[in-house]
């Protein structure tokens, strides 16, 4: 049972063909076909409002923090949320191998970020970088702790990212996988009732995953941003 729920990360299951990649379609097929009557893709220039919504949300969030100052951070950070959210959703497709639930992928985003951010930090200012291992007012003794203590908590910044997002979307995997399932054993049943509600229940499970995808891409951006605050001026 566990390799069954796992096996929808597995790269070698994406050249078989199942009931569920026939449920899913449809499900995602009426989800499109519904938003495309809200005129969101219909129309171009609703398009382009679309992104120049998207980039001023993006810019949003990035231009509280300091790493606006940073030459390039802006465009850097929106671009990232941009190829995430990208990912993300692409993983919502049937049978389309969920990348951004991998962790050596998701992780070299946030290590170049995080390393990036660390390695300016130092040159513009090692002083400020070292001294802010150890709080003011710290007594003397517990200086060395407190100094293990915060390099520990910064290097673990990265892992911390990526685990949030590679969890969060591995648990929308597993449930869609496991759907999947069950709707496909209701639909060898041949009941007309049982094939309209898993059609109904996917769309709707569809519609929630998408949401999630934006959601974690807006996450992972918005704590790369706060990594910055601790930038050195």
């Amino acid at each position: 049972m566990v390799k069954d729920v796992f096996s929808v990360f597995d790269n070698d299951n994406f050249n078989s063909f199942s009931l569920n990649v026939l449920v899913w379609s449809w499900s995602l097929f009426l989800l499109v076909t519904f938003l495309s009557k809200l005129m969101l893709w219909v129309d171009l220039t609703r398009v382009k409002s679309f992104f120049y919504t998207l980039g001023s949300f993006v810019m949003d969030f990035v231009g509280k923090v300091e790493g606006l100052k940073l030459t390039g951070f802006a465009v850097s950070i929106f671009s990232l949320f941009s190829l995430i959210l990208w990912i993300n959703l692409s993983s919502v497709i049937p049978y389309f191998f969920p990348v951004s639930c991998h962790v050596p992928y998701i992780a070299s985003f946030s290590l170049y970020v995080w390393t990036g951010l660390v390695m300016s930090s130092l040159v513009n200012s090692w002083v400020q970088v070292v001294g802010s291992l150890v709080p003011s007012g710290s007594p003397m003794s517990l200086s060395p702790l407190l100094v293990l203590t915060e390099i520990v908590s910064s290097a673990v910044r990265p892992l911390v990212l990526v685990m949030r997002l590679v969890f969060n979307l591995v648990t929308g995997q597993i449930l869609f996988g496991l759907l999947g399932e069950v709707f496909s054993e209701a639909l060898l049943m041949g009941s007309i009732f049982n094939l309209g509600l898993l059609i109904v229940v996917m769309m709707v499970y569809s519609f929630f995953e998408i949401f999630v995808c934006v959601l974690q891409a807006y996450i992972f951006c918005q704590l790369l941003c706060s990594y910055s605050e601790d930038h050195s001026s």
